[in-house]
């Protein structure tokens, strides 16, 4: 016959062991409501060829990229509604170091007065915009060309069609979302924010072939 003082004594093993399982658990799914996380390894090698100017030259350009570790999704929003141009606002007014841009179209005001601000701080931006779009209706061009900016328009006889901005070498900012009103206030688009070293480093190398090419 088991004692009074055993039954109590396993008791309360018992409970001991499920509060620091709940707790354990608890603390696993706090954790996983804040981080999106997950882990890569791939090694990929991508071979593009570009014709440059008016034709007479080519382009040729091998990448052989291993990414592994975490990638982080640190934000991400939806228009109409989603307010995609404050999120751009938001990681250009953090930039340290640099912002690097590919752009099919660009009217927006307030991304390009806070990318004048970046660039009279220091910060080193640069960007390239779809020839297409340069003189279009509300276009920020040459606005960005006469604060002092290096902004190049495309060379590719086809469109450059990319939404990227990639910030301090490693923040990329990217989706459907082009830099106008109408995908702020009309389009359903999307943005993604990702901090992710490897990726950053591809776009870079993209981002510096177009640069390179462009007018």
């Amino acid at each position: 016959m088991v004692s009074t003082g055993v039954f109590v004594l396993t008791l309360v093993v018992l409970l001991i062991i499920v509060g620091a399982a709940a707790y354990s658990a608890g603390l696993l799914g706090a954790a996983s409501t804040k981080t999106i996380t997950s882990t890569l390894v791939r090694t990929f090698t991508e071979t593009s060829t570009q014709t440059v100017g008016s034709g007479s030259a080519t382009l040729t350009t091998t990448l052989t990229l291993t990414a592994s570790g975490q990638r982080n999704l640190l934000q991400h929003c939806f228009s109409p509604g989603g307010h995609c141009d404050q999120v751009l606002i938001s990681w250009i007014n953090r930039a340290n170091s640099s912002i690097h841009i590919l752009v099919y179209s660009f009217t927006l005001n307030d991304v390009r007065d806070a990318l004048i601000a970046a660039h009279n701080r220091g910060v080193d931006v640069k960007a390239v915009m779809e020839k297409e779009n340069v003189n279009g209706s509300g276009s920020e061009f040459y606005t960005l060309r006469t604060a002092g900016i290096p902004i190049k328009w495309d060379s590719n006889r086809a469109l450059m069609h990319d939404k990227v901005a990639i910030v301090d070498g490693h923040i990329i900012l990217t989706g459907s979302f082009n830099w106008t009103d109408a995908a702020t206030n009309s389009n359903n688009e999307n943005l993604v924010v990702i901090d992710n070293a490897s990726w950053s480093a591809a776009y870079e190398t993209t981002f510096r072939q177009v640069y390179a090419a462009a007018v």
